[in-house]
């Protein structure tokens, strides 16, 4: 575990933080609510070791620019908390065929566009928590992420007529 949260840092995130271990299970970068630390710039796309890697928590930041598509590669990834940052991207679609992510943090960034999802069979298998809130997205809910939320609801399909879903 990495936890350098509640800090005054400054300056980017160093690279190496994500390619020097494959055996780091949590790396803890959020401001705790005392705004201190203050990481800014892009988050590393060159995630590279990262199988074992369950909690990322970089809320609370300055980052900014795209969410890595390397981050795909970690398989084991419980918690991606990337709220409060300026991340400005479109929906990371890509990241619903993470097989164990179970908490999703967006909220407070400058995502936009249409939310649209990816062909993977069975999206976000075990999706509990969704905060998407204070973006800029549009257009309608992707029918078919509402219909795996398994783990976080229980669907019924009496009820397909919502004027909110595609």
């Amino acid at each position: 575990m990495l936890d350098l949260s509640n800090n005054s840092f400054s300056g980017g995130i160093p690279s190496c933080l994500f390619n020097s271990s494959n055996s780091l299970q949590v790396v803890d970068l959020r401001l705790n609510n005392l705004r201190l630390n203050n990481f800014n710039g892009t988050f590393s796309p060159r995630v590279g070791k990262c199988d074992s890697l369950e909690i990322l928590a970089l809320n609370g930041n300055q980052l900014e620019g795209l969410v890595p598509r390397s981050l795909i590669r970690c398989r084991n990834l419980e918690v991606l908390d990337l709220g409060n940052n300026k991340f400005t991207d479109t929906f990371p679609y890509w990241l619903d065929t993470l097989p164990e992510l179970k908490v999703l943090i967006l909220q407070n960034n400058s995502f936009y566009g249409v939310i649209k999802s990816s062909r993977a069979k069975g999206p976000f298998p075990k999706l509990q928590i969704v905060d998407i809130s204070s973006n800029n997205f549009s257009g309608k809910l992707p029918r078919r992420y509402i219909e795996n939320f398994k783990a976080m609801i229980h669907y019924s399909d009496d009820d397909k007529s919502s004027k909110y879903l595609e």
